[in-house]
């Protein structure tokens, strides 16, 4: 029985550290993602604004000179781009992988290791 006491308690320690680096790993990868996406989205904002006045002024020039109208339709079709573009990101950063599989793994084969053990020892009892 000490001898699956300590074999436990290391067994609890290993997964601390594992669960502990998944943990870190599963962060720096969102970290990674959301980074990317603040720097795409700066990058394009950037872009966007002289295209957007240029689309506005020329839209409006062949609406016989609604600008309003035309900035109505290009403003519109922005935020419905940018809004798809938007929750198409954060479908991926909820779809990592953040329920830690490898320590899940382990606590599985851990648990049928010492279930083993316990049904060994119990065997050794019955025929003694």
């Amino acid at each position: 029985m000490r001898e699956i006491a300590a074999r436990f308690q290391d067994v609890i320690r290993s997964e601390l550290r594992l669960a502990r680096a998944e943990s870190k790993d599963t962060l720096n990868r969102l970290g990674r993602r959301g980074a990317a996406a603040a720097i795409f989205a700066v990058l394009a904002i950037g872009g966007l604004l002289p295209l957007l006045a240029f689309l506005v002024i020329g839209l409006g020039k062949l609406l016989g000179g609604n600008y309003w109208l035309s900035s109505m339709i290009v403003g519109t079709v922005m935020v419905v781009v940018g809004g798809l573009l938007a929750r198409r990101q954060l479908k991926a950063i909820s779809a990592e992988e953040r329920n830690l599989p490898r320590l899940r793994e382990s606590l599985r084969n851990q648990r049928l290791t010492v279930e083993t053990q316990l049904e060994t020892i119990a065997e050794k009892r019955r025929s003694a």
